[in-house]
């Protein structure tokens, strides 16, 4: 599914009212309901969407339609066609009108069109109009003043005069002091990484985003992990992380046990296997001692 798409559905899973808000730049807007794309993906004969969001909205006179959201990290020219055929298809389930939202997440220079438009002789027989959201327009500032914390992950990818880094550690702060619930928490941390990596160096990127203890309690970064392994992907290449979860270890160790020794540091550098550097990670955090962390490692390389 790549990245992109795990990590945008489930923050416009996560953060719906906030994605709805500012898909249509209204604030009054109520969500009545989310719509679970992945069922309807199975009811409707359409080309797999994983990164649609659908859902439910009330304007404030109380009339409802459908709002759908597509993400893409760039415009491609069948878009069109394409949102057209899941707007009729949404519509037609629900008979509800269908709002269409495209966000294009990165500018390649090519011109993005509004709508698909089909005559016939003298009939119009088709026209489609759908909203564009080009991220790269969007004043980060903005998202700043109205707090719209499902949309700080986007924020490197915005207009702003801030530096990479001061905008990225700021992103960062505001996820991890704004954000309660822990999965969405480290949801919105790792697509912070993933997304401030398209426009700024790893380096930086990594030397701001290291908490990879909140990483690992994140749903999408362990799903992304999964995907990776199942086509070949080396950990070190997982979301642009050059260093391997096994310097997050040692890292966890030496904040909190102070002075790692060279033995231990050969040691979970050695380790084998995604699985034990994530399961060796987590108890890095939560171990009482440095003596049952070196236990637990005997028994995760002897099981390994």
């Amino acid at each position: 599914m790549g990245d992109f798409d795990i990590t945008l559905k489930r923050l416009s899973d996560e953060f719906t009212v906030d994605y709805a808000r500012f898909a249509l730049d209204d604030e009054r807007i109520n969500l009545v309901g989310k719509i679970d794309v992945s069922k309807i993906e199975k009811e409707l004969p359409i080309l797999t969407r994983e990164a649609d969001c659908l859902a439910r909205v009330a304007e404030k006179k109380g009339k409802e339609f459908i709002l759908h959201i597509d993400f893409q990290a760039e415009y491609r020219h069948n878009l069109p066609d394409r949102m057209l055929g899941y707007t009729y298809r949404v519509y037609e389930k629900y008979k509800l009108p269908v709002y269409s939202v495209l966000i294009v997440l990165k500018e390649t220079g090519v011109k993005i069109r509004t709508k698909t438009e089909i005559k016939v002789r003298d009939l119009k027989s088709l026209r489609h109009e759908y909203k564009v959201i080009k991220v790269w327009e969007v004043e980060a500032e903005k998202i700043l003043e109205k707090k719209i914390t499902g949309l700080y992950p986007l924020l490197p990818l915005m207009k702003t005069d801030k530096s990479g880094e001061e905008l990225i550690s700021e992103a960062a702060e505001l996820i991890e002091k704004e954000v309660e619930d822990i999965e969405h928490k480290a949801d919105a941390y790792v697509a912070l990484r993933i997304f401030s990596a398209i426009n700024f160096p790893s380096s930086l990127v990594n030397k701001i985003l290291k908490r990879r203890d909140i990483m690992v309690q994140s749903p999408a970064y362990q799903e992304i992990l999964q995907e990776g392994e199942m086509i070949g992907i080396g950990k070190g290449k997982v979301l642009g992380i050059e260093e391997g979860i096994e310097r997050s270890i040692l890292e966890v160790l030496e904040e909190r046990f102070g002075f790692i020794s060279p033995k231990l540091e050969q040691e979970v550098r050695g380790l084998q296997g995604m699985k034990a550097c994530d399961f060796l990670l987590r108890k890095a955090i939560n171990v009482p001692s440095i003596e049952e962390f070196k236990e637990l490692l005997e028994r995760v390389k002897q099981e390994v």
